[in-house]
């Protein structure tokens, strides 16, 4: 039996996420399998497109936008570690800001 290393115990569940990329410019789909304080396990389509570092958009009854971390990966899966609350969320565009950049 392996010893459990987690420091907090996960909990069942079968929740639509959201990981938000650098800016929250683009995002993918992800469905959490299981969750606890300090982390997640995350189904994904491919996880080779998934970066190192990124926020993750939970219901608020979730823990709301977490900073995430991956801590392991398999093709189709990630298990994340919460680094912490991730602060803001996507830009607003509002006329002026699509003017500036060019949209």
């Amino acid at each position: 039996m392996q010893d459990e290393r987690r420091q907090a115990p996960r909990r069942r569940c079968l929740q639509k996420t959201r990981i938000e990329l650098k800016g929250h410019t683009s995002s993918f789909d992800a469905l959490m399998r299981n969750h606890s304080a300090t982390g997640a396990r995350l189904d994904v389509t491919d996880a080779r497109q998934i970066p190192p570092q990124f926020d993750l958009a939970m219901p608020e009854d979730f823990g709301g936008l977490m900073h995430a971390e991956t801590v392991w990966a398999e093709p189709n899966r990630l298990g994340v570690h919460f680094i912490g609350k991730a602060t803001g969320g996507p830009p607003k565009r509002t006329a002026r800001r699509i003017v500036d950049e060019g949209w």
